[in-house]
This record gives structure tokens, C-alpha cells and sequence, in this order.
């Protein structure tokens, strides 16, 4: 019975595992070419992936930080993506972060003697 991978990761990884490498497709929280954002990607993969990336370090390192979720069935990509972590430290700031405190986006440069 297949089983689905959504990523909220912006780029597509492939986890060396036992059972071979395994493509997970990126591309959530990036504009597509009609413009518009999906909050995540699905991925459909079998019992014996799903069995060897629950043995991967990188995979479960993602899935612990909320980048990845394994599901039983299809369901709606917005709505399994409206709950995983869609940002990380090198996201640019939005509105909303920079109403709160403008000292973020300060800008410096290298000084040199």
C-alpha cells in the first residue's frame, strides 16, 4: 500500500538508505510557474522506503524539525502543510517580522583597516 511524504523543504532531497536512494520532491513555499505558493509537496513511496527513510538520519532530522510528515492515505497538500514548519533561518523577513523589530533587518558591512 503506498504511503506519502509531504515536504515543506523549498528543494528536492535524495536520502541514501539501504534500500537505495530515495527522491523526495521540494518545491513547498516557492513560487510555481502559475504564481502560486503551495504550503507543501507530496511524494508517494512505498512500505520498504517509508521502512528505510525511518532509518536515515537526515530524513528523521527533517521530520523532527517539522520539514517532512509521512501520511497513510492522499489527502489535501494545504491542508497537511498547514501544520509543518515552513521557515528557517535563511527565509527573508516578512512584514510582519520587521513591524515587531526593525533592529532585523539592519544591514552592516565589513570594515577593514
Amino acid at each position: 500500500m503506498a504511503k506519502y511524504v509531504y515536504s515543506s523543504l523549498p528543494n528536492s532531497q535524495i536520502y541514501s538508505t539501504d534500500a537505495g536512494d530515495i527522491f523526495i520532491a521540494g518545491g513547498a513555499n516557492c513560487t510555481n510557474k502559475f504564481m502560486v505558493i503551495d504550503r507543501a509537496v507530496v511524494t508517494p513511496v512505498t512500505d520498504a522506503q517509508v521502512t528505510a527513510l525511518t532509518k536515515c538520519e537526515a530524513f528523521l532530522r527533517h521530520q523532527k524539525r517539522g520539514f517532512l510528515k509521512i501520511v497513510n492515505s492522499k489527502e489535501e497538500v494545504e491542508k497537511v502543510g498547514s501544520d509543518m514548519n515552513s521557515s528557517d533561518k535563511s527565509n527573508p523577513l516578512s512584514e510582519a517580522e520587521l513591524a515587531v523589530d526593525k533592529n532585523k533587518a539592519k544591514a552592516t558591512v565589513n570594515k577593514t583597516k
